[in-house]
């Protein structure tokens, strides 16, 4: 082969488009950005969050739980003069941040006196991350809690 030859087929070859640079992607503005809430950071369990007037205290029987074993997981909500909170739907999201989890997402029942009661199960031991998301008319606070099964 003459070097003529593989001089066109070298640009036949950059001229297609599967080497071709890809463009560029689009600029995301900085006011898009600044819309996106901020995650809540997690505290550890048992422990205390607060998002906008309320504070969320978490505990867990047994603690640590056991993977495959029922765990109760209680929610204390207050509010800022620290009175508790009634009349919210309670539901809790149950997620391991290092793998992917099917959905496990137990509602809690309200006890009284701002205690939300629900039944989890953790599915295997490690590192987990439960977000307990409150509601009442239309609005949502979430809280983060972090705990480690046996």
């Amino acid at each position: 082969m003459g070097r003529l030859t593989i001089a066109i087929w070298l640009a036949a070859a950059l001229a297609s488009p599967g080497c071709r640079k890809a463009p560029s992607p689009p600029r995301i503005a900085a006011q898009a950005v600044a819309r996106v809430p901020a995650q809540p950071s997690a505290a550890t369990v048992p422990g205390t969050q607060t998002a906008g007037s309320l504070a969320a205290t978490l505990a867990v029987d047994p603690q640590p739980p056991t993977p495959m074993q029922e765990t109760t997981l209680r929610l204390a909500l207050r509010d800022a003069a620290g009175r508790p909170v009634e009349g919210r739907k309670v539901c809790f999201d149950l997620t391991m941040p290092a793998m992917a989890m099917p959905p496990n997402r137990p509602v809690a029942r309200e006890e009284g006196r701002g205690v939300y009661r629900a039944a989890a199960l953790f599915t295997m031991a490690g590192e987990w991350e439960i977000r307990a998301t409150v509601s009442s008319a239309g609005t949502d606070e979430v809280f983060a809690f972090r705990l480690k099964t046996r």
